[in-house]
């Protein structure tokens, strides 16, 4: 469901502001010092090196994957906490 929200509202091209800056910067547009995130570094550069379609599209695909899996990961700690506290002796 998360993945399916960022997926429609997904933008085609490098977004003005933080995205163009980190767009351009894996691409090799901009000179990268020291990357902010380096997770997300290394799997753009993974990403930039498959040829399908454009790699701002690529690179937003990967953000808007990131982002369904940082949701499903809340969601799953959330649940557990709030299971472990409404019934302590049930929790799975």
């Amino acid at each position: 469901m998360a993945f399916a929200v960022y997926a429609v509202t997904l933008s085609a091209g490098a977004y003005p502001g933080q995205s163009a800056r980190l767009v351009s910067e894996t691409i090799g547009v901009f000179p990268a010092f020291a990357p902010p995130r380096p997770l997300w570094g290394g799997l753009a550069w993974l990403v930039t090196r498959v040829p399908l379609g454009v790699e701002s599209l690529r690179l937003n695909l990967l953000s808007a994957v990131c982002g369904a899996l940082a949701v499903g990961l809340l969601y799953r700690l959330v649940r557990g906490v709030v299971l472990a506290t409404a019934s302590p002796g049930e929790a799975q």
